[in-house]
């Protein structure tokens, strides 16, 4: 929570409590859902206690009940309106103002109330706080919070008139956010404002962490896996978008828009990129790989984009390739004066095509076919819609259900090749041939010499192995901070130099939770000196991890901190990956 909005409920605490004191119990607010949330000898935490109403009711209805509380004036204020929680107020805030040892609580909790709270905290902020819920939790436990839905009084800076900030954090946003840390959602309710505001609106949200033995298994994509069986497939555009939003929801979440009107927007541009990446490797392969029907037959791509693609292809068939192409373009080496304008006018057209391909092929008409359209695009904001709660499943599903799409996509060339597949391949070969080039990830894993440049340049004395901070002063090996077998990223702010033997021993686990806000002003340290060296591309590829598109100033690399440490936590429950810390450090995930 920012100084200004804890200033502001600490210079006005008491007309806070006045007002509360004054709410219409039981008709708006957590408290009508608590019965329904907890059972009555459940012990229960109240993090962000305000002026105490809630956690006085939980008391009044048996339970083992505690408050947590970062503003004094607000415990005060607690304790004179309701006596009885003297002795159960705390201070104590999200993300990480909790504390470690919950012996002094009687140890972990059943459930936490968490209501008006996660809007205040930044963006960056709030998974981090739900790490930090989890943390509180016996498995099964719950936690009922609520968000403000609508609010009619913020300024430009998403400030109230008491200057509290409001993140605008949607509710959509905030149940995905849960269910990708290990929660399962048990209930969505809207309700209206307990202090009677008619331009005030709130959702409350009911969830149970999961834990083996009593979880459910992951919900079917009912409707992605009838288009990928029932539609008709005469290209691979349909595979091609899908495998997009899941490559998007799984490295790129924060690029996305959550709406009002219960629509996810995806920026098509994202899309278009990695269409790129995706289909170059497949036209220059050795081995022609149709990917529309009657290619096959003429040896020749016919795609809406094919023309435009081959000419960039061409134009950057001596100078690196792929990886070549999409580093002059990171850098900013294709525009402006003294750029290749050669190569930025084949870019956009290619662009201005596979924006056409994309929004007038799979977008329009996947699923219409059987279960109704599955997509919208909005094409004043260049978006591509996909309803709130598919574009969750895709989130949580999305590495299953991109091994799944490469092998039907790989499926589908070896049925557009059928018997014209040609002397050089039968059919058989050319799906094995297409599956290998679609499992290579457009860069080397050893593709990392634009960072060690960067590294090797420091003197000696002031470079430091990231993960134990000793000095390098001999060899030194570039690490993956997500490894490339999870991420195939070579982006710079995932590269940072490391010992040989510290490197080897981390291999491809994820580092600890504890190691990496160890690390963080090191970390910080590599960043400035990335930037410093490659401003423009540092500054996009950041970009795409915190969803930042402006990449002209100077990045937030505190958002860029807290993005990385969220894409590890995700990539480590989603993939069941070890955790890593050296051996001196060790410690708790």
């Amino acid at each position: 929570m920012d100084e200004t909005t804890l200033q502001a409920y600490a210079a006005n605490a008491s007309e806070i409590a006045r007002r509360h004191s004054m709410a219409r119990r039981g008709e708006g607010g957590v408290e009508r859902h608590i019965p329904r949330a907890f059972d009555p000898d459940d012990r229960i935490l109240d993090i962000g206690a305000g002026a105490g109403g809630d956690l006085a009711f939980l008391v009044s209805e048996g339970h083992q009940a505690y408050g947590m509380e970062p503003v004094a004036e607000m415990r005060e204020e607690a304790v004179r309106a309701h006596p009885e929680l003297e002795g159960r107020l705390f201070e104590g805030s999200l993300p990480d103002g909790l504390p470690e040892d919950l012996d002094c609580l009687g140890g972990l909790f059943d459930g936490v109330v968490c209501a008006a709270v996660l809007q205040h905290l930044p963006r960056a902020a709030l998974f981090d706080s739900v790490f930090s819920l989890r943390s509180l939790l016996r498995p099964g436990g719950r936690v009922l919070a609520s968000i403000p839905t609508r609010r009619d009084d913020l300024d430009e800076e998403g400030r109230d008139a008491l200057r509290r900030y409001f993140s605008g954090v949607h509710a959509g946003e905030l149940d995905l956010l849960f269910q990708r840390a290990g929660f399962r959602t048990l209930g969505r309710w809207e309700d209206e404002d307990s202090l009677g505001r008619s331009g005030v609106q709130w959702a409350t949200l009911l969830f149970e962490l999961v834990h083996d033995g009593k979880g459910e298994s992951p919900r079917p994509l009912d409707r992605i896996e009838g288009v990928l069986r029932g539609d008709k497939k005469v290209a691979t555009y349909k595979l091609a978008l899908l495998r997009a939003l899941t490559d998007i929801a799984t490295t790129q979440p924060r690029r996305v828009r959550w709406r009002a009107d219960g629509q996810v927007a995806v920026p098509i541009d994202a899309v278009a990129e990695l269409w790129i990446t995706y289909y170059w490797p497949l036209f220059e392969s050795p081995t022609f790989l149709p990917q529309m029907q009657g290619e096959a037959k003429e040896q020749r791509h016919k795609l809406g984009f094919a023309r435009e693609l081959d000419g960039l292809m061409e134009h950057f068939r001596h100078s690196g390739g792929l990886p070549g192409f999409l580093e002059a373009w990171h850098s900013g080496r294709l525009e402006g004066r003294g750029g290749d304008a050669a190569g930025w006018k084949l870019l956009g057209g290619t662009l201005g095509k596979l924006r056409t391909a994309i929004h007038t092929g799979p977008v329009h008409h996947a699923g219409r076919s059987t279960s109704g359209p599955l997509f919208d695009y909005d094409a004043a904001a260049r978006t591509i819609l996909v309803n709130e709660t598919l574009w969750q499943e895709i989130a949580l599903m999305s590495h299953w259900v991109r091994d799944s799409l490469l092998v039907r996509w790989a499926e589908l060339t070896k049925r557009l090749a059928g018997a014209a597949a040609g002397e050089t391949a039968t059919p058989q070969q050319t799906m094995e041939c297409a599956l290998r080039v679609l499992l290579t990830p457009p860069e080397s894993e050893r593709d990392t010499r634009t960072a060690r440049a960067v590294f090797e340049a420091l003197p000696s004395r002031d470079r430091l192995c990231v993960w134990s901070e000793r000095p390098l002063r001999g060899k030194f090996d570039v690490d993956h901070v997500i490894p490339f077998s999870l991420w195939q990223s070579n982006d710079l702010w995932n590269l940072l130099p490391a010992a040989p033997k510290v490197n080897r021993e981390k291999s491809d686990q994820l580092p600890k939770r504890n190691l990496l806000h160890e690390r963080r002003p090191l970390i910080r340290d590599y960043w400035h000196l990335l930037h410093d060296a490659h401003p423009r591309r540092f500054s996009t590829e950041l970009g795409r991890l915190t969803g930042t598109d402006d990449v002209s100033g100077a990045p937030n690399l505190d958002a860029g901190f807290e993005a990385l440490c969220e894409a590890i936590e995700i990539t480590a429950l989603q993939r069941g990956c070890d955790r890593w810390a050296p051996k001196a450090i060790g410690g708790a995930a």
